[in-house]
């Protein structure tokens, strides 16, 4: 997981790189962006994009929710205990489940 400036991209890269050098294409590697804001005209970086920079189809990015996690904090509880149906659970939810599910999804 890594958030998305050019510091913490370069940084991903870099360790996804090694883990390919070390494990080789075998290894299923599945990369997530964290905290991706959504706006009106575009994100900062589109699905697209960063699938370019990191030449693999398996990477994926959760919603900014700062109200929600720190809620969550401050509470002492989980997001989805907070408020299952917010998007960055959604978003979540639909990375583990393609894990899980071995990419089938």
């Amino acid at each position: 997981m890594f958030e998305l400036n050019v510091a913490s991209l370069r940084r991903a890269k870099a360790i996804y790189s090694r883990i390919r050098e070390l494990r080789g294409s075998a290894a299923n590697v599945t990369l997530v962006a964290n905290k991706r804001k959504r706006k009106l005209f575009g994100n900062h970086f589109s699905n697209s994009e960063l699938e370019k920079i990191f030449k693999m189809p398996r990477i994926k990015a959760v919603s900014l929710d700062a109200p929600l996690l720190s809620d969550a904090l401050n509470r002492a509880l989980l997001p989805s205990e907070v408020h299952a149906g917010a998007r960055f659970n959604k978003d979540l939810t639909s990375i583990f489940r393609e894990r899980l599910d071995g990419g089938k999804r």
